[in-house]
Formats: structure tokens, C-alpha cells, sequence
């Protein structure tokens, strides 16, 4: 029995030392982390359409935006890769912006 919980114990001792990419999007700030200060300094220029936040998923999908684009809905999984390039728009309940970002 006491073989099997050494493994447990450090794998969950080597998960709790990481810092996900995906932390710095929780409150909407870029600090605490390298990979927070990354997406603080994105270079899609998501900064020119904060207007359509919190207004219809419509105009925020239609972006005449020449790079890449992708949509991030409810409930949906996404993948961890970071593009500095890529227009991100996210809705949490599939009708209203949440959030546009470079991501």
C-alpha cells in the first residue's frame, strides 16, 4: 500500500509546481509568470476591437482581421499552443463577447 501512494505523492508534488498558460487568463491581467507577461505583450492587436466586449458574438466573428482567427465557445476544450498572432474571441454563453485576445 505504501509503494503505491509514493508515486501518487509526487506526481501531484510535480503538477502543483507548474504555472498552466492558462493562469494568466483568469482574472484578465498578464502578471506573475513568464508565460503571462507573453500574452501581455500579444501582437495581434486585440487591444482595437475591446469595443465589441460584452455586445453580440456577430460583429466579433466577422473581424476583417488578416491573420489567423479562431472562436473559443461555451464549454469548449482548447489546446495550449500560444500564437502571439492569433485573434482569439471568446463567449461564455454563445451570444455575447467575452473576451478578445491574442492568444
Amino acid at each position: 500500500m505504501r509503494q503505491s501512494l509514493v508515486p501518487a505523492l509526487i506526481a501531484c508534488l510535480s503538477l502543483a509546481a507548474c504555472d498552466p498558460a492558462g493562469s494568466a487568463y483568469s482574472d484578465g491581467s498578464a502578471s506573475g509568470s513568464a508565460s503571462a507577461a507573453a500574452i501581455g505583450a500579444a501582437d495581434c492587436g486585440a487591444e482595437a476591437w475591446q469595443h465589441l466586449v460584452g455586445g453580440p458574438l456577430a460583429p466579433a466573428l466577422e473581424l476583417p482581421y488578416g491573420g489567423p482567427k479562431r472562436y473559443l465557445g461555451p464549454d469548449q476544450s482548447v489546446t495550449k499552443d500560444y500564437n502571439p498572432h492569433r485573434l482569439t474571441v471568446t463567449s461564455t454563453d454563445g451570444e455575447t463577447v467575452g473576451r478578445i485576445i491574442c492568444s
